[in-house]
């Protein structure tokens, strides 16, 4: 790595930790940094990093870093061309994903480097992506949105062999899929062949875990799992700009004596979930009513993959830990 950087808000920070380095992915720059003193190595812009894949200068945003302990290798994706007004129509209808591996363990080297575009037929755009992967593939799962109007779309997964990629050879296939909030774990096993993909939806704390399977020949089987509930009946995800946000540190609010209030209706998973030990564990927001007004907080949550799945289906033993509500919210990340 190597190269110039830039200065953009918002972040949209990630990043993943191997053996000896750190790599930070940013909107605007990746950085590596040294593990044990923190001191910097390198620090290179995305347009400098993704020129190879031929995306538009400037249109890169939604960075997501993982390190696969596993293989020793760095894997990285972000949003593309993401150019243009801004204005629906005509939205992004050069809308990309664009991944990348690292060709050894060292992040300092050489990238493989590969652009998918979100639509061949440049109907929606991507948004938002989530990237996980196993000992088979590199899974990314996106939302969408119509370029014509900029209304949610359906989710999308792209399933990518990992070896091949490892090796410099794209293979993979973009596939729609149902769910509101799609995350691929990361799963940290050398011989599970089953990717797990938590969906999360909308109301009473429903969820379902589909799965990636090695299918014939050289393909691969996704299974939509069957949905299941919490037992939290009562629960609605409430929508529009309701929650309270406390007034800036300085400055003046561009919403005037009151400040701003920010949205309730994103409770999409937060980061890659991951599978180690027979669960799948993610974090997400929740935004949920019950009686007078919306409560927001930020929770830890344990899904048994199939062997100790049992008890999510309404038996006692629930792993749910909730974090402290947040006034004004708990994303960490603005959505463009």
């Amino acid at each position: 790595m190597g190269g110039g950087f830039t200065s953009l808000i918002p972040p949209d920070t990630d990043g993943a930790v191997g053996l000896t380095m750190t790599l930070e992915g940013l909107n605007n720059n990746y950085r590596i940094s040294n593990k044990g003193t923190g001191a910097e190595i390198s620090t290179v812009s995305t347009n400098t990093f993704w020129a190879a894949s031929g995306a538009a200068v400037g249109g890169f945003s939604d960075p997501r870093t993982e390190y696969d302990p596993i293989n020793n290798r760095w894997i990285v994706c972000m949003l593309g061309d993401f150019t243009g007004p801004g204005t629906f129509p005509p939205g992004y209808p050069n809308s990309s994903i664009v991944v990348g591996v690292s060709q050894t363990s060292d992040p300092t080297g050489g990238w493989y480097i590969f652009r998918i575009k979100a639509d061949a037929a440049s109907q929606v755009f991507a948004d938002f992506p989530l990237l996980g992967f196993n000992k088979n593939w590199v899974v990314i799962n996106i939302a969408t949105f119509l370029n014509s109007s900029g209304a949610g779309s359906t989710a999308r997964t792209l399933v990518i062999d990992y070896p091949a990629l490892r090796a410099g050879t794209f293979s993979g296939s973009l596939r729609h899929r149902l769910g509101c909030s799609v995350g691929s774990s990361m799963n940290l096993s050398a011989t599970d062949n089953t990717e797990y993909i938590p969906n999360i939806g909308f109301t009473n704390g429903d969820y379902r875990v589909d799965t990636i399977t090695p299918g014939p020949g050289a393909g691969f089987t996704y299974t939509v799992g069957a949905t299941l509930r919490r037992g939290q009946v009562g629960l609605t995800q409430p929508t529009g700009n309701l929650l309270p946000q406390s007034p800036p540190n300085s400055g003046v609010s561009s919403c005037g004596a009151t400040p701003c209030p920010v949205a309730t209706g994103d409770i999409q998973i937060q980061a890659a979930p991951v599978t180690r030990d027979g669960f799948t564990s993610f974090r997400r927001d929740r935004a949920y009513q019950r009686g007078a007004g919306p409560h927001v907080h930020l929770v830890d949550e344990d899904l048994g993959t199939p062997r100790s799945r049992r008890w999510m289906a309404g038996a006692s033993r629930r792993r749910l830990r909730p974090r402290p509500t947040a006034a004004s919210g708990t994303r960490g990340r603005t959505s463009r």
